[in-house]
């Protein structure tokens, strides 16, 4: 179906003369990456009693990226596969790069992600004194977009991307209005 003709039928009561401007609109209010929100969500842990809010975002894929601060003040990013049969292969994490800048597939410190057929997480840094100090962090909230490059248990490789639009305002809801991000 046409732009505007979806938005002739959808939109009976807006005046004629605003049909071609919302056509021309259209198209990047439909776009994908523009569609992605970032949201915060609690989430409980296995026992059921503690809740942890967690800034998230799902793309177009049904893939998610969820970023948390957990009770020992760790930032830590979580990358999920989508509901299809794909598992990554266990032992190479994936990489991530957030715009153009250094693609990373470690943790703090080079420390390898944990990784899980259906998940890898990544620790971002460790706040104290109400400061964190993490490059990854920072892009994170300072960014465009973030791509995963991943390799499937079952062979080849697959990607995912994320919008970053909106992300600063999300994170610091979940880590704290005051917590200072600084870059290394």
């Amino acid at each position: 179906m046409s732009a505007i003709r979806y938005l002739s039928v959808c939109c009976r009561r807006l005046p004629a003369t605003l049909l071609p401007v919302l056509a021309l609109l259209y198209p990047l209010l439909a776009h994908p990456v523009l569609a992605q929100q970032w949201r915060v969500v609690n989430e409980t842990d296995a026992a059921g009693d503690v809740q942890t809010p967690v800034a998230q975002i799902r793309n177009e894929g049904g893939y998610t990226l969820a970023i948390y601060r957990d009770s020992n003040g760790t930032v830590r990013a979580r990358f999920t596969l989508n509901d299809r049969l794909y598992r990554l292969h266990v032992s190479i994490c994936p990489s991530y790069q957030i715009d153009e800048r250094q693609t990373r597939n470690t943790s703090l410190n080079n420390q390898p992600c944990h990784l899980e057929p259906r998940l890898s997480e990544y620790i971002l840094g460790t706040i104290e004194n109400n400061r964190v100090i993490s490059r990854p962090l920072y892009e994170l909230m300072n960014g465009s977009t973030i791509d995963y490059r991943f390799l499937l248990q079952a062979g080849g490789y697959d990607q995912a991307s994320f919008s970053l639009a909106g992300s600063k305002r999300t994170l610091t809801a979940v880590l704290g209005a005051d917590l200072e991000v600084l870059p290394r």
